[in-house]
């Protein structure tokens, strides 16, 4: 019995540490965001200004020693070519591009699907933001039965963070997941 008792205290403080260590990097990120002149939402449009087409999965991309950069994927509006976009989060400039595999994002959803869905990703990451009282880390889009639907995660300077669900069809949050 007392072995039993030790092992749940040292799972215990394994697991609380881990939440400490997740919440400081959620601080991190969340400061690190803040610092940025440019939102999740303002890279995502200047991507899909230079390429034409729609966001599939955009991402703030922060760790330590390198610089912070928006990885904004964008589908062409043929839905031949899913392009990465590395943003710069104080300029807003394009540093570089990537040629994605596309099979994986066509086997998930059809380029119509992305075109003819009432709900963009930026407008997903507005709603997630409003929902959560964060600013959006990353977020993407996936079929969900007949419609798509989005993921976006949103982080606050205490370092909480928030899993929002948004229904493409309509705009609406499904479900809001804080995680500490």
């Amino acid at each position: 019995m007392r072995k039993l008792s030790i092992g749940v205290a040292v799972a215990c403080a394994l697991l609380s540490s881990g939440m400490a260590l997740a919440s400081q990097s959620a601080k991190h990120q969340a400061q690190e965001l803040s610092r940025s002149k440019l939102t999740l939402i303002e890279a995502i449009q200047v991507a899909e200004k230079t390429d034409g087409g729609r966001t599939t999965s955009a991402e703030f991309n922060f760790k330590r020693g390198n610089p912070a950069v928006y990885e904004i994927k964008v589908l062409s509006a043929d839905g031949k070519k899913l392009t990465q976009y590395d943003i710069d989060p104080k300029t807003g400039s394009v540093k570089d591009t990537h040629n994605e595999v596309l099979e994986k994002l066509v086997t998930r959803m059809s380029p119509d699907n992305l075109r003819l869905t009432t709900t963009t990703l930026t407008h997903a990451v507005y709603v997630a933001q409003q929902a959560s009282g964060g600013r959006a880390l990353n977020a993407d889009v996936d079929r969900k039965g007949d419609h798509l639907e989005y993921t976006v995660e949103t982080v606050k300077l205490d370092g909480t963070s928030h899993k929002v669900k948004i229904d493409g069809s309509n705009g609406k949050v499904i479900s809001d997941d804080e995680e500490k």
